[in-house]
Order: structure tokens, then sequence, then C-alpha cells
């Protein structure tokens, strides 16, 4: 497996030593690091260039700081314990989330959980880090415990929550352009003609639109213009149109309810 540390341990070595021909991991091999104190250094790895690469032979050591690992995984970092966190290596995803960091598994020792601190121990392979850091796990809260109602009533559609069409969905891809002469001189809180409505959108849809005084499928009757404009300046309206006629349907409407909006190019 490549490891990320290992490829920025290369990339540190060359970035110390300009070489003409810099080392690439494929092309080396790197021993465990072991601990050293020397030239203010922690640890220290062997290099040694594989026979397969021919530009260059031979080996080189290296020295170089380790971190302690509870330098980034504080004390004080709180872990929720999650059902499946038996143990080091289940931790590695929520630190590396939580703190930004890139851990692996050849990071760390794999202990078992036990009790509510545990200790998080860096792996003597490690390339990266060293020494341990002490973690606090706590206990999750059952969700019903903090949220007990589950009965719920209110959640908003975007236009209403009666058991009736939204007309705001069913009409967002009709293209109304065919009738742009009709809706280019509706204006927002002018009184318009509903039953011509009925018959120039007829023309759009397969659907028969109706005008009548009672409660009906498809009606118009007492429905309103709210909007005329840029399709900019309607939330929800479709923007593959410049423009758009928005049409409040009124209680009239059995299968519809909410803002029906005709689109339409120039």
């Amino acid at each position: 497996m490549r490891s990320g540390t290992l490829e920025n341990l290369i990339s540190l070595i060359n970035l110390a030593n300009s070489a003409e021909t810099p080392i690439a991991l494929e092309d080396v091999d790197v021993s465990a690091p072991y601990e050293v104190n020397k030239d203010g250094c922690n640890t220290e790895v062997e290099v040694t260039v594989k026979p397969s690469y021919f530009p260059l032979r031979g080996k080189q050591t290296f020295r170089y700081n380790r971190l302690p690992i509870d330098t980034v995984v504080k004390g004080d970092l709180e872990l929720y314990m999650d059902p499946e966190m038996r143990n080091s290596y289940d931790m590695i995803p929520f630190i590396n989330q939580q703190l930004n960091i890139n851990l692996t598994q050849n990071d760390v020792i794999n202990d078992p959980v036990v009790g509510e601190t545990h200790q998080f121990r860096a792996s003597p392979q490690s390339y990266q880090w060293k020494d341990l850091a002490v973690l606090m796990l706590k206990q999750a809260t059952p969700l019903d415990e903090v949220i007990p109602n589950n009965v719920l009533d209110g959640l908003k559609y975007p236009d209403t929550q009666a058991p009736k069409g939204q007309a705001s969905v069913y009409s967002y891809g009709i293209d109304c352009s065919h009738i742009k002469p009709f809706l280019s001189i509706m204006a927002a809180g002018v009184d318009f003609d509903d039953t011509a409505l009925a018959v120039e959108v007829n023309k759009t849809v397969p659907e028969i639109w109706v005008s009548v005084d009672s409660v009906a499928d498809w009606n118009l009757r007492n429905a309103k213009c709210v909007y005329e404009g840029p399709t900019s300046g309607l939330v929800g309206s479709n923007p593959a149109f410049q423009r758009v006629v928005s049409i409040e349907l009124s209680d009239l409407c059995n299968n519809f309810a909410g803002t029906l909006n005709l689109h339409y190019n120039p």
C-alpha cells in the first residue's frame, strides 16, 4: 500500500537536495523508522535504491522529526462513542474528520476501546507520528430522549400541504412561448379574463383547463396574477426560460393549489 506520509518524506528529501535526478517512492525502499537523538532529530530512516532503478545506486540515511501524536490529537478532544467504534482503527475516520488530518492504520496501534478514556498510541512503524494521546470518550444520547415528539404537522411543500397537486411543479417545464402575446400584457395585481386564460393555456398543454363558478379540476376561476417578469426574479421558476407569469389558483381549483407558473421566451 502506498503511504501518503512516505510520499511526503520522499518529497522532503528531494526538496532538501536539489538533485539532478530526484528519487521517487517506486524507485527506492525505505526502512522502518527508528528513534535517534542526533542533530536535533528524533527519527532516522535508511533509503536504499532498488536494483531495478539504474540511474542511481546505494543507500543513504536521513534524519527528521516525527511529531508526538498528542500535539494534534489532544487530550481534551471529545469523541462521541459510535456503536461500531470498538478499537483505535475504528476511531481513525472520526479523528481525521474532526481534525482535518490524514491518519492511516499504518500510523496507529490497534488497541481495543475500554471505558471512557482511550490511549491512542502511534505505531513505532509510523513515519510521521510518535508517542500517544489520551482521548475522552462520551456516550451519545439516544435521539428519542431529546426529540420525543414523533407526530409531526406543518411540513412545507412548494405550494400547499393539502392533498392536491403542486401547481408550480406541474407547470415547471411547460413552454408557453406559443401564447406569449397574451402573457406579455399581464401584470401582477391586474385583473384578467380567466376564461380567456383557460383558452390560451389549453393551447400549450394536453389537459383541459376551465373557468367555472363551482369547484372543479383544472379550474382557473378567481385566479390572480401575482408576478410577471424575468424568471430570475421569481424563486422556484425555471431558469431555462426568460420570463414567467405566475398565476395563483383559487380554492375553486380542485386538483391543484399554489401558483401556476407560465414560462415563456419573448
